[in-house]
């Protein structure tokens, strides 16, 4: 307990006069740069008029398990934007806790904590860089960032995708007086995931490998993660709120978390409760890829038929708007061991086709 408060009480001192030393150098070369403080709440649905990056405000947490308001103070990943014709900007991040009460083994630091960049134009995307905090969280950390090689002052759409696992407490962008930067029309397609750890994120090498970043980018569509890790076991406060939500497609995971029983508990009651505020909202189940490694074909087989069984009975009662992914189909493309960090959460090829799969799927339905 003494050497944790200790701990505190020097990562607290070092942020304070690291960030004091930021905001002298701000006054002392004041005009070169020019500070926006960024306020984007278009994948964090549920942060009420505070605004910043947790996914879902505390407030509206009462009665959710410890575990969801433990995993939605982390940004999961989400997407900031915005418009600039600068070629270079300064990026300042502040992060809220230290590491290392967080660490997992099967992620890389550049995921756990890191900010992936992208630009967006006529051709697609394209990865500008992954800028990863050094462990004294808390404090004000700065990075420049190389957008492009033009002369001449194009406007380009930049997206930052915030950690998988630290919450993150301010982020800045520096630009030179001349620059502009402009806020992003958000996109029409919207899509809400509901999961565990592998929605949320775990193990892939950084934040805009994850399957949802993934998803979005390859069908240009707002992403709403409501991944929580080791939490994900169909709770109906988080069931209510995934109702309140103005979604085009609804992809749900989540039966790593809970145990069999649960599953079988929880599973229709929870589709329910989101198909009778949202009878039209097409629904997409995705079963696990890891059958047989995390869990026993039998147990496996069992897991999937939890929801098989919710789609027949879905389908029993005139609901067409029900899908299944089959995770086990995922698998069977590739070598297990080539899809996993562990025994469950898949690596970036993973994600990579459980991306493409899902994308295959949403296609199907939106262009209907």
């Amino acid at each position: 307990m003494k050497n944790q408060l200790l701990r505190k009480l020097f990562v607290r001192g070092y942020s304070r006069i690291s960030t004091a030393f930021y905001h002298l150098a701000d006054r002392l070369f004041q005009g070169k740069h020019r500070w926006i403080e960024l306020k984007n709440a278009h994948d964090f649905p549920f942060v009420g008029q505070k605004g910043g990056f947790e996914r879902i405000d505390p407030d509206m947490l009462f009665g959710c398990s410890k575990g969801v308001c433990a995993a939605a103070k982390a940004s999961a990943g989400g997407v900031i934007e915005f418009m600039t014709d600068g070629s270079v900007i300064e990026l300042s991040v502040v992060m809220k806790q230290y590491l290392s009460a967080f660490d997992q083994p099967q992620m890389p630091l550049s995921s756990y904590a890191g900010i992936d960049i992208y630009v967006k134009n006529q051709e697609g995307y394209f990865w500008k860089g992954n800028f990863t905090p050094n462990r004294w969280l808390g404090a004000e950390m700065r990075y420049t960032v190389h957008l492009c090689e033009d002369k001449e002052k194009k406007m380009h759409q930049v997206m930052l995708y915030l950690p998988i696992m630290t919450p993150v407490s301010s982020v800045r962008i520096g630009i030179l007086p001349e620059d502009r930067l402009l806020p992003v029309q958000s996109s029409q397609l919207k899509i809400g995931v509901y999961g565990s750890s592998i929605t949320q994120g775990c193990a892939c090498s950084r934040p805009g490998m994850s399957y949802v970043s993934q998803l979005g980018r390859m069908l240009d569509a707002r992403m709403i993660n409501l991944g929580f890790s080791g939490s994900a076991k169909g709770e109906q406060k988080i069931a209510n709120m995934i109702a309140a939500i103005e979604l085009d497609v609804l992809i749900i995971e989540y039966d790593h978390n809970a145990t069999l029983e649960e599953l079988k508990k929880t599973h229709w009651e929870f589709f329910q409760t989101i198909r009778k505020a949202k009878p039209a909202l097409p629904v997409i189940f995705l079963s696990r890829i890891s059958g047989g490694i995390s869990a026993s074909m039998e147990e496996t087989e069992n897991r999937r038929q939890v929801i098989l069984d919710t789609i027949r009975r879905a389908k029993e009662q005139g609901d067409q708007r029900v899908w299944f992914v089959d995770g086990m189909k995922i698998n069977r493309q590739h070598e297990s061991g080539c899809l996993l960090a562990d025994d469950r959460h898949p690596n970036d090829l993973g994600m990579t086709m459980i991306a493409r799969q899902l994308a295959e799927a949403v296609r199907s339905i939106v262009e209907k």
